[in-house]
């Protein structure tokens, strides 16, 4: 029951802090005063839902280390992380049919004709895209899997 009222307070705190500093960060980012100055770059992003998602994410990562010490966490491998000696068949796996089912996922549509296939024109743009997209999907899944597998469900 401990654990469960911890993490009832770290959902909730994340939740109100991100309440609380998100239109902190939307007024520095469109203020005019030079100290914000090095948040220009992030005015092409007018849609706050944005910069709400952002300090939700960044509180909730923020907060693991409270949570962790606040439910009894003491090592990585207690939230799951421990050295891959004899899992690398698991990971391969694991890997291959997340691969495989991505594919399918994105064919469904194509071969429904929901969805056109438009490849991009050139390598450069397969790499590009690939560079982009595999780093984002290898931090998102270790991510979610130290959250939800190993601290809230762990």
């Amino acid at each position: 029951m401990r654990n469960a009222v911890a993490i009832l307070i770290y959902l909730v705190a994340v939740f109100i802090g991100a309440a609380i500093v998100a239109p902190l960060v939307w007024k520095a980012v469109f203020s005019d005063a030079p100290i914000f100055g090095f948040l220009n770059f992030l005015e092409s992003h007018d849609d706050y839902h944005r910069y709400f998602n952002r300090c939700l994410l960044l509180l909730a990562l923020l907060g693991l280390g409270m949570l962790a010490r606040f439910t009894g966490i003491d090592s990585w491998k207690e939230i799951g992380w421990e050295m891959p000696k004899k899992h690398w068949r698991k990971l391969g796996g694991g890997l291959l049919l997340g691969f495989a089912s991505s594919i399918a996922i994105a064919l469904i549509p194509i071969l429904l004709g929901a969805r056109e296939w438009k490849p991009p024109q050139s390598l450069t743009e397969w790499t590009t895209l690939l560079l982009g997209a595999v780093p984002t999907a290898i931090v998102v899944a270790l991510i979610e899997e130290t959250l939800f597998r190993g601290f809230l469900f762990g």
